[in-house]
């Protein structure tokens, strides 16, 4: 469920205009979703709700980490 709520929350993952913004999670422990770009897109697709899937599917860009650094900062 967690994977679920996670892949569908922007924070997650968000489809642009040939860019796939991934939180930074994807690229630190890329080991962990398969070790390349097909083991992400699969962990993606295997938890994605079907608008995504879709989105996912016509997909052919690049991959964008983000991370919000700020947050180091947070009191």
């Amino acid at each position: 469920q967690a994977a679920h709520n996670y892949v569908n929350h922007p924070r997650g993952v968000t489809v642009g205009d040939h860019r796939l913004h991934l939180s930074s999670i994807y690229d630190w422990f890329l080991a962990d979703f398969g070790g390349n770009r097909d083991g992400i897109m699969h962990h993606l697709k295997t938890y994605a709700e079907p608008t995504l899937v879709q989105q996912l599917e016509m997909f052919s860009g690049r991959f964008v980490y983000d991370y919000d650094w700020k947050l180091n900062e947070a009191p």
